[in-house]
């Protein structure tokens, strides 16, 4: 019963983990959404401010 009761809670313990990584890794791809979608953002307001054509 000890054996079977410690397995759950090292299982718990590598899920919590898993997820832990599993959400940093979607923090980054998020925050490097975020970076293009607001430089993006900059490039064109900048353009549009200045009228600068970026593209021949």
């Amino acid at each position: 019963m000890l054996r079977l009761k410690k397995s759950n809670v090292v299982k718990r313990v590598k899920s919590a983990h898993f997820i832990g990584r599993q959400l940093s890794r979607l923090k980054l791809g998020q925050s490097y959404y975020a970076i293009v979608v607001s430089s993006v953002s900059a490039i064109s307001l900048i353009s549009l401010a200045f009228e600068i054509t970026i593209w021949m």
